[in-house]
């Protein structure tokens, strides 16, 4: 199975999930709203689209990714 990088952004007063260039942009990722920082990276084990579309959701594990 291949992670994928995600970055917490302040955005519109909301912290929202940006995602690689693979993915839409203008969609939501559903995440943990406990572990929402501003600026912080995050490894998961996957990034799928939701079944009813428009936006995505993180399956396995989160982990806090540390530079």
């Amino acid at each position: 199975m291949i992670s994928d990088v995600v970055k917490c952004v302040q955005e519109n007063g909301q912290l929202k999930l940006v995602v690689s260039e693979a993915y839409h942009h203008d969609w939501n990722v559903q995440f943990p709203r406990n572990l929402r920082e501003e600026d912080a990276l995050f490894v998961v084990d996957e990034i799928r689209e939701a079944s009813s579309g428009g936006f995505y959701r993180v399956y396995g594990n989160i982990r806090r990714f540390v530079p």
